[in-house]
C-alpha cells in the first residue's frame, strides 16, 4: 500500500468574540487507502477540509488524532527522502519567488546532492515538458505570469519523481490548452514511473481523465468514495448535486 490514512482528524482554534477562541472540526475520521500507480481525485465545496488534508499528508501540518503512512513509514520519513512532493494553487507556500526559474526548479536535486551537471540536464528535460522556453532559467519567479509561475510549480514537483504527488488546484490558474498539455504530461508520467496523484480540484473533466477513483468530502467527512467510470451510480445527495452539471 503507498498510502494510508487512518481516522483523521484535525480542529483549529478560531476567534469567537474579542476575548474567546473556539475549537472548529476541520476533519472528522476520514480514512482511504491508495495504492502505488493509482490517483485519488477529491471533491468538494469550499471549505470541506480539502486543502487542509493536503496539507496534513505532506506533512506540512499534524493530525489531532489518526495515522497518516507512506509505504508504511511516517510522512515525516517520507518527505525528508523526497518520496512526496506537493503543488499548491499558490507557487510561493513552495518557492522563494526572489530565485531564478533554474534554481527553483533544481532545488529539490541540489538538496539531494545531485551533481550539478545531472541537475541541469533534468532541469532542461521537464521545463521543456512543462512548455517553459529556456530563456527564462534566468527569470526571477516572481516576474513571470501566473501560468509560468505554476508551470514552474509542477515542474520542480516532478523532478524528484517522487512516489506521491498532491496537486491542490495546481491547473487552475492555466489557460485551457496548457491544462490539457500538463495532464497529459502527468498521465504519461504516472503510468511510466507508476506515480501516484492526490488531486484536489474543482474540475471534475480532470479528475476523470487524470484518477483512478474520487473521493466526495464534505464539512470535513468522507461522504462518498467511488471509481471514476462508476460515476454516474453516486448514491449521496451531496456527489449528485457536484457532478449533476457533468454527468447529466
Amino acid at each position: 500500500m503507498l498510502l494510508s490514512v487512518q481516522q483523521i482528524n484535525k480542529r483549529y482554534m478560531l476567534p469567537n468574540g474579542l476575548f474567546r477562541q473556539h475549537k472548529q472540526q476541520v476533519l472528522e475520521n476520514v480514512s482511504f487507502n491508495l495504492k502505488q500507480g493509482q490517483s485519488l481525485g477529491i471533491i468538494g465545496r469550499s471549505g470541506a477540509g480539502k486543502s487542509t488534508l493536503a496539507r496534513l499528508i505532506s506533512g506540512l501540518e499534524s493530525p489531532d488524532k489518526g495515522e497518516i503512512l507512506l509505504h508504511g513509514q511516517s510522512i515525516e520519513t517520507a518527505r525528508q527522502q523526497q518520496k512526496i512532493s506537493m503543488v499548491f494553487q499558490d507557487y510561493t507556500s513552495s518557492i522563494n519567488p526572489m530565485m531564478n526559474v533554474f534554481d527553483a526548479i533544481r532545488e529539490p536535486l541540489r538538496l539531494r546532492g545531485i551533481k550539478t551537471s545531472v541537475q541541469k540536464t533534468n532541469v532542461m528535460e521537464y521545463l521543456s515538458k512543462v512548455g517553459l522556453p529556456t530563456t527564462l532559467l534566468n527569470t526571477a519567479v516572481h516576474q513571470l505570469s501566473g501560468g509560468q509561475m505554476q508551470r514552474v510549480s509542477i515542474c520542480r514537483a516532478l523532478i524528484s519523481r517522487p512516489d506521491l504527488i498532491i496537486s491542490d488546484e495546481a491547473l487552475s490558474a492555466l489557460d485551457s490548452v496548457t491544462q490539457v498539455q500538463l495532464l497529459e504530461l502527468l498521465r504519461t508520467l504516472k503510468n511510466e514511473y507508476q506515480l501516484s496523484y492526490l488531486f484536489i480540484t474543482h474540475n471534475i473533466q480532470m479528475v476523470c481523465y487524470l484518477c483512478d477513483s474520487v473521493l466526495f468530502l464534505n464539512n470535513g467527512k468522507i461522504v462518498e468514495q467511488c471509481a471514476v467510470n462508476q460515476l454516474k451510480y453516486v448514491s449521496t445527495d451531496y456527489a449528485k448535486k457536484l457532478l449533476n452539471a457533468v454527468i447529466y
